[in-house]
């Protein structure tokens, strides 16, 4: 992957603090990131390292003293495998299961499995059940 060089932090392009709605837009933003980031159980060290600038950077960020400029905006949502509108607006698509929902869902799947027993495919070998007793 291409190492990009970001823009300076302080740098015109890194979120100035204009209008009155900045500053709370900031500071979801910097939630946002913080939660993104600790779904994937990095440190900021860790996602600062991913991005190529300095954990202050990603901390200053992460609490909405500046927003990240457009390309680290870009890197962010590649990083931490997020779309920019879950990222920027806080749209999510889906939503990730809890470790309960997780469990039943393979239960589920392996009785599924059982029941269906051994699938032979249209060449007529046989395939082993797919999901195993948890």
């Amino acid at each position: 992957m291409k190492t990009r060089k970001l823009p300076e932090a302080g740098s015109a392009s890194e979120g100035a603090s204009e209008g009155e709605g900045q500053p709370v837009a900031r500071r979801e933003l910097g939630r946002r990131i913080v939660q993104l980031r600790k779904r994937r159980r990095w440190s900021q060290a860790d996602l600062a390292g991913r991005l190529g600038v300095t954990r202050e950077r990603v901390g200053n960020w992460e609490r909405g003293e500046h927003a990240p400029p457009l390309e680290a905006l870009a890197a962010l949502g590649e990083v931490l495998r997020a779309p920019l509108d879950e990222l920027v607006l806080g749209r999510r698509r889906g939503r990730w299961l809890t470790e309960e929902e997780s469990g039943r869902l393979g239960r589920l799947l392996a009785e599924l499995s059982e029941l269906l027993g051994p699938i032979q495919d249209g060449d007529g070998t046989t395939t082993r059940n797919a999901f195993p007793r948890p």
